[in-house]
């Protein structure tokens, strides 16, 4: 056994956070190009009106269920008005602040695609560089309350009263 001490190196300093936020962002406008940024399904989103074809097959186990419905409109009123207002309209009362501002749910064609299947997608999911957040977790509404959701905001399609 040596009488001398192996010496404890010295840890490595970490990185500042600025030089690292600075590459992400600048790898980010390299990746994705104005107006397109990865969707929550994996798919380019651009601003225009689009489609996600992988959610476009998906079932809705609450299509014609009245007490989805019912349950989903009293969801849309808790959690969704606020924004897009109480008659799908995009002019809820925060509506006002935002860029871009919430769109028009009462609209013949949707932005993100008009099946049960990319609706559920946009509310579980959220939308990128919106104010529209995702709700599919289970502090959010869950699948189950994204369906009764879904089941209301169909019923507000072409609705324009």
């Amino acid at each position: 056994m040596s009488k001398y001490k192996t010496p404890t190196p010295l840890p490595t300093p970490l990185p500042t956070p600025l030089p690292i936020a600075s590459a992400l962002l600048i790898s980010a406008l390299l990746i994705f190009p104005a107006g397109v940024l990865a969707h929550g399904d994996g798919h380019a989103h651009t601003d225009a009106p689009h489609e996600h074809k992988d959610f476009q097959g998906m079932k809705n186990p609450m299509a014609g269920n009245y007490k989805a419905f019912v349950e989903g409109r009293k969801i849309y009123r808790q959690r969704c008005a606020k924004c897009h207002g109480d008659t799908g309209r995009g002019d809820g009362p925060g509506a006002k602040s935002m860029t871009p501002p919430p769109p028009d749910l009462t609209a013949d064609v949707s932005i993100h695609g008009s099946t049960d299947g990319e609706i559920f997608n946009v509310i579980a999911n959220g939308v990128p560089k919106t104010a529209m957040p995702a709700f599919l977790n289970k502090k959010n509404l869950g699948e189950s309350g994204v369906w009764k959701v879904v089941e209301f905001l169909k019923t507000l399609r072409g609705n324009k009263k």
